[in-house]
């Protein structure tokens, strides 16, 4: 059962490395097109692959965000150095590159979460020497003991975290039905709350860090594909996620953030400049448009020269108008490329529901739609903290303030997951009670 997926997902990575390893290839839509149409044969019967519904699921989800990958290095970034060139073989290039959704070594490379190259190592003797029994191991040595201690670590807290939510579900669980209500809100108590926002942190920390991990020692150490520091922490620190924007950004999985952000920021640029159609305030230029940017030079003085009749003071209050306009421009225009890069998360998201035969498979889409929300609240709530509110506050609480405000972040991020979050599984519950009804 499982031959079919697995040949078609074969296919599309071996496609996929002709493609790239092809120069005159490489940019062809209908290569591309093929690649979809091998991953659709695999989706098909995508539950196939193995006999564990959730790994097949993670692995589905995976694929997608692969597909996102290509279309960023092939239809966004095209040539801006998207495949190394330190590397002997075109084939090998490709593999380092259609493999490497973070963009390791690369110059589009996450600088959160990667690491620097190890030093060479220095140049074996031409006379063989005897082994010190003392000397370090080797790197690839170091990993794999390092690694194997990490998955069995990571195995351990994933079963004890499994059986303590098992029981604490139990002890919490009502002893009666929820009252029936058209708010979801209510079909969920605070407990069981607080369980799945928990589930959702520690849940899919343990078990995506353990299979990148597990991936990790296959490429480095039983293929010998990569180096160690090829294979950096999916995760980043927790510490940093003391706003909305900051946890996805800095410490929920790599995966697809890269490609995500590129995808977001290619298109929602470009519906940003269909409805705005201005250069914005960072200095950037269409090289193609010199005629539109005589015509807005044109402009520029004439509306200096009026300010400079109208005094110097008037001027000067008119420039820091328009550059605040143009700030606030910037800030529309990046809230639209974050919107975009959510909305795709959020579709990759119903569809992987779709497939795995959930009864509201929007219920997922929805959590992702409104962190764009959550996102701007937090910016226009900070921007008036730091420009009305915080002066005072620091001379009030001196050093002590950014701790408070870390903690504030803390707590308003818990909040925000604490509430969203389990709405996933209360339109989950109330479809399938609709369901059971008819």
């Amino acid at each position: 059962m499982a031959l079919r997926p697995g040949l078609a997902i074969i296919s599309s990575f071996t496609y996929a490395l002709y493609t790239l390893a092809c120069p005159l290839e490489r940019y062809n839509p209908r290569n591309f097109a093929i690649i979809v149409l091998l991953v659709a044969i695999y989706f098909h019967r995508f539950d196939h692959l193995s006999p564990d519904h959730q790994l097949n699921i993670i692995f589905a989800h995976a694929l997608l965000l692969w597909l996102l990958h290509l279309i960023h290095i092939l239809f966004i970034r095209r040539d801006d150095g998207i495949i190394p060139s330190d590397l002997p073989s075109s084939y090998r290039r490709a593999y380092k590159t259609i493999f490497n959704p973070r963009g390791i070594n690369t110059s589009w490379a996450i600088i959160t979460t990667t690491t620097s190259p190890p030093p060479p190592e220095p140049k074996k003797p031409l006379h063989p020497v005897t082994s010190n029994p003392s000397a370090p191991p080797s790197p690839r040595v170091a990993f794999l003991f390092a690694q194997s201690l990490i998955i069995l670590c990571r195995y351990l807290s994933l079963s004890f975290f499994h059986q303590a939510s098992s029981a604490l579900l139990l002890l919490a669980a009502p002893s009666s039905p929820p009252p029936d209500s058209n708010s979801t809100s209510s079909l969920l108590p605070w407990s069981t709350r607080t369980h799945l926002t928990l589930s959702f942190f520690l849940h899919n920390y343990l078990l995506l860090c353990s299979l990148h991990e597990i991936c990790s020692l296959v490429f480095v150490s039983l293929l010998n594909l990569d180096e160690p520091h090829e294979w950096p922490p999916l995760y980043g620190s927790i510490q940093s996620a003391y706003t909305i924007r900051r946890f996805w950004r800095e410490f929920w999985h790599r995966g697809g953030y890269t490609s995500l952000k590129g995808i977001g920021g290619g298109v929602g640029g470009w519906i940003w400049d269909v409805l705005y159609p201005y250069p914005s305030y960072s200095g950037s230029r269409n090289q193609n448009q010199r005629g539109d940017d005589d015509q807005k030079g044109e402009l520029g003085r004439r509306a200096g020269d009026q300010a400079k009749r109208r005094g110097d003071r008037d001027g000067k209050g008119k420039k820091s108008t328009e550059k605040e306009k143009e700030k606030g421009k910037l800030s529309a225009r990046k809230a639209v490329e974050i919107s975009v890069a959510f909305a795709v998360s959020g579709l990759i998201q119903v569809v992987m529901d779709w497939k795995g035969g959930r009864c509201n498979a929007w219920a997922s889409g929805e959590f992702y739609f409104v962190q764009p929300v959550g996102i701007v609240v937090e910016e226009v709530v900070m921007g008036v903290w730091g420009r009305i509110i915080r002066g005072r506050a620091a001379a009030k609480f001196g050093t002590k303030l950014g701790r408070m405000e870390r903690a504030v972040g803390y707590l308003w991020v818990w909040g925000w997951f604490w509430w969203w979050y389990p709405r996933r599984t209360a339109l989950e519950i109330e479809c399938l009670r609709k369901a059971l009804s008819v």
